[in-house]
């Protein structure tokens, strides 16, 4: 066992646990990370985090290596916790939804703040980050405008940054740091009753192969892999991960939020894929174009600073704000409710894919 002192903390380390005394805070408990990343880890994380559908034969080919050491390793990565889970996102405008808002917020309670939050919109995502800095992602809707409103898409905007902004300003025992807003462009696709089945499948399993979502809303193959196939030509998914950013060891895990005028989002993309690809943990989600989410990674803390000053340089760039994330907390009970009421009670995908995980 051995202690050191680090300003008001204590730190003391006796088999693997962190016990961390924090100046007038209760003892806290920290199960202290042995699994160390390489480079193929990292980039088994990034192809997954691409598309976490992605097949172990796939990533094996690409990464020269056998299917069986992929296998083992995704196993390895998950049983560490460096991968929280998998996930599907859903562009939410194929919903209610008409902005997206992300808060920057300095504050002693994210989950306080989180529940505040819950009363003004569908929070999706919450990440608390160093220096009690949170970023909460949340999906706002306005069920109560005409088509008529709805058309008038400069108005309607306006009256919704209002209602933000004062919903912002009456926030308890928080100091509001930045306010990102986009407007969400409406989908023009029509789903049906399978397409929304077939969502609901990958919501709850977003790695469940064609066969298995076939025999749960009994659909033949051919059915399921041509509506796959037309939802992921229009966008509407984002295969994905959530990453634990306390067990990249190694890696310095960091957020980027870009705030930009939208004509200029096709240069400023493009610029970002060409000079910045080789530091993405994951792409940017491509359904927002008044906001640009990175999720980044560096073995040097000095690439941080670099890339924020080659972003901030950029014409059309409004704001950009950074932020070191230790815990992210991604929650799809919005999206869980959306699809229930789509489907009604006609749905019971949720009993045959209990028959068959098991």
């Amino acid at each position: 066992m051995h202690t050191f002192i680090a300003g008001d903390n204590t730190i003391i380390h006796y088999r693997h646990i962190a016990y961390i005394i924090l100046f007038n805070y209760p003892l806290v408990k920290v199960k202290i990370q042995q699994f160390g990343l390489d480079k193929k880890d990292i980039e088994i994380i990034r192809m997954l985090a691409k598309d976490c559908r992605s097949s172990y034969r796939g990533i094996a080919l690409a990464l020269e290596v056998t299917t069986t050491t992929i296998k083992l390793r995704v196993q390895k990565l998950i049983a560490n916790n460096i991968i929280e889970k998998f996930v599907t996102n859903v562009n939410p405008a194929l919903f209610r939804g008409n902005v997206v808002c992300i808060l920057i917020v300095r504050c002693r309670d994210p989950n306080d703040i989180a529940q505040q939050l819950s009363l003004f919109g569908d929070l999706s995502v919450q990440v608390d980050c160093l220096g009690g800095v949170s970023a909460f992602h949340i999906i706002i809707s306005d069920d109560n405008k005409t088509k008529k409103e709805k058309r008038n898409g400069k108005r309607m905007e306006q009256e919704m940054e209002k209602k933000i902004d004062s919903f912002v300003r009456d926030l308890r025992d928080a100091q509001v740091r930045n306010v990102f807003i986009n407007n969400l462009v409406p989908s023009r696709i029509t789903l049906n009753e399978t397409d929304i089945r077939i969502m609901k499948c990958l919501v709850q399993e977003p790695r469940m192969n064609i066969t298995n979502i076939a025999k749960a809303i009994s659909y033949s193959e051919k059915t399921i892999q041509r509506r796959l196939d037309r939802m992921k030509a229009h966008h509407l998914f984002e295969f994905t991960l959530v990453p634990n950013p306390c067990a990249i060891r190694g890696y310095i895990y960091f957020g980027m939020v870009i705030s930009l005028d939208k004509d200029w989002y096709q240069h400023i993309i493009e610029y970002i894929y060409l000079e910045l690809e080789q530091f993405f943990l994951r792409p940017p989600p491509v359904t927002q174009q008044e906001v640009i989410i990175l999720n980044m990674y560096t073995d040097n803390f000095f690439d941080i600073e670099k890339i924020l000053k080659k972003v901030e340089s950029l014409e059309g760039v409004k704001m950009v704000e950074v932020f070191h994330a230790i815990r992210i907390k991604h929650s799809q009970s919005w999206l869980t409710r959306e699809l229930d009421e789509r489907l009604g009670n006609k749905s019971n995908t949720g009993s045959i894919l209990a028959k068959i995980r098991h």
